[in-house]
Order: C-alpha cells, then sequence, then structure tokens
C-alpha cells in the first residue's frame, strides 16, 4: 500500500511539474495557466491527505478530488486550444 501510494504520489508530482510546459513553451496563455494553477494546487493538497490517509475512505475521498482536478487540466488544455 505505501509504496503504490508513493508511486502515485511521484506521478501526481509529475503531472503538476509538466502541466507548467505549455505555458513555458508559448503555446498557451493565461486563459491555460489559471485553470492549471487550480489544478496543481488541488493536486498537490490532495495528495498529500492521500498520502496521510489512515481508512480506505480517506483515501477514496482524495481521489475524487484528484479526478476533479484532472478533469479541470483537460478543461484548461481544451478551452485553450480553442482560443489559441
Amino acid at each position: 500500500r505505501s509504496a503504490a501510494l508513493r508511486l502515485s504520489a511521484i506521478l501526481f508530482g509529475l503531472v503538476v511539474v509538466l502541466s507548467f510546459l505549455p505555458a513555458v513553451w508559448g503555446q498557451f496563455g493565461l486563459a491555460y495557466l489559471l485553470p492549471i494553477l487550480l489544478m496543481d494546487v488541488l493536486i498537490v493538497v490532495f495528495t498529500a491527505r492521500l498520502l496521510q490517509s489512515r481508512t480506505p475512505e480517506q483515501g477514496r475521498r482524495a481521489m475524487r478530488v484528484l479526478y476533479i482536478g484532472a478533469s479541470l487540466g483537460l478543461l484548461a488544455f481544451l478551452i485553450a486550444a480553442l482560443i489559441v
């Protein structure tokens, strides 16, 4: 269980780092960056909660919010692609 949680945390951290690349490369502007910042905050906070979860229910709650964060990231990408 702890190895899987650590791997998840590493992968979510990678998502946060990689999510800024389109803005850094100049592909997308503020319409992309604002929702991505919100997504990244959600991912960081709820990854920490996932790592600290003591029960399966706490872990499931954290994962639900992480899925919402991922959906925000996808939405940000789609909106930015439509605007550009």
